[in-house]
């Protein structure tokens, strides 16, 4: 028992490691930030190896970078099926049913993945805009969140000259996050 939870423990971390880190790789691209510093290439050294091949497979569309979020879900496809062959739980209705909903629930995690990845920099842009705002840093996280925080500065007040549209965006991220929660929970109790 220790040891299973250990295994999962270890592919749990692995998985969601190398996940964010493509995730992240997805989100530079798309806000046209350069992988020329060293959280760049720290990104770029540790996923070429699936995203290379993924390349092979299927183009970029415009800014948004397929072949990386086609190895991310990989990746959590992965994890998910790894999981239950060492919990030795496939449901009732077969393997043909295990893969299609972990094909699924891979999508959830994906998603989730995709709104902490967010929530993060956006914590991380906004204390760095108040410790360092000249740090070369700042201004990546800046110009990453810039389009998801202008439309809410553009309605919201700001009181003592505050801008509070981070705050704002992590609430909203976090209802998306729960929405998504409930969906994925209806759907499990559907097939599984």
């Amino acid at each position: 028992m220790l040891l299973m939870q250990i295994l999962q423990l270890l592919v749990e971390t692995a998985a969601g490691f190398l996940t964010f880190l493509l995730l992240a790789r997805v989100a530079m691209q798309w806000a046209r930030i350069s992988f020329r510093n060293p959280f760049g290439q720290f990104i770029i050294q540790l996923t070429d190896w699936i995203v290379l091949p993924a390349r092979r497979v299927l183009p970029a569309l415009g800014r948004l970078d397929l072949p990386t979020l086609l190895a991310a879900w990989l990746i959590q496809l992965a994890e998910f099926l790894l999981l239950l062959l060492v919990r030795g739980a496939l449901p009732e209705s077969g393997l043909g049913m295990a893969i299609a909903a972990a094909a699924l629930f891979a999508l959830f995690k994906l998603a989730h993945l995709a709104i902490w990845l967010l929530i993060v920099a956006v914590i991380v842009a906004a204390v760095m805009s108040w410790v360092s705002p000249f740090h070369p840093a700042a201004r990546l996280l800046t110009a990453f969140m810039q389009p998801l925080l202008a439309p809410i500065q553009r309605v919201l007040p700001r009181p003592g000259n505050i801008d509070l549209s981070p705050l704002v965006l992590i609430v909203l991220l976090q209802i998306v996050q729960l929405v998504l929660g409930s969906l994925e929970m209806s759907l499990q109790r559907a097939l599984l």
